[in-house]
């Protein structure tokens, strides 16, 4: 009878260290999820950054090289003109690269803080309202749809 009983103490105490392993576990991963998020927001804002500066140096020397094409009009020099043109040209291509890279950049940021607060409010709820994460999406193209299952 008492080895019963001990046995019977050992499955229950293996039984709430694993179930305490468990949620530790998921913490932890959610954890690295809310780091893996935050580190996506960060690099977003940096790359937001770095294409605005892009866009401010685009702009610059596209008004230099509507200065320079004016001033090669008034002083009749073709050769100037030109240079000037295709140099307006192609920071006008580079302008709108760095725009659309931008818009990317801002989708980005947008989708890793939505996720990212999703994922903290469920990490906060986590001790008191245990769910099931079966998935986080960090990252997504194209069409996306979503299945869950129903439960009747």
């Amino acid at each position: 009878m008492r080895t019963k009983v001990v046995i019977l103490f050992l499955l229950i105490s293996c039984s709430i260290s694993f179930a305490q392993d468990s949620d530790v576990q998921k913490n932890n991963w959610l954890l690295g999820v809310i780091f893996k998020l935050e580190n996506m927001r960060d690099k977003a804002i940096e790359d937001i950054r770095k294409y605005e500066g892009d866009i401010r140096k685009c702009e610059n020397t596209i008004s230099k090289s509507e200065n320079i094409v004016r001033l090669a009009q008034q002083k009749g020099n073709v050769k100037a003109e030109t240079v000037a043109r295709e140099a307006s040209i192609k920071a006008q291509e580079a302008k709108r690269k760095n725009r659309d890279n931008k818009n990317s950049a801002e989708l980005n940021k947008k989708r890793a803080e939505i996720a990212l607060a999703y994922v903290k409010n469920v990490f906060s709820d986590s001790l008191s309202h245990p769910q099931k994460i079966k998935s986080v999406i960090t990252n997504y193209s194209g069409r996306v749809s979503i299945h869950t299952e129903k439960k009747w």
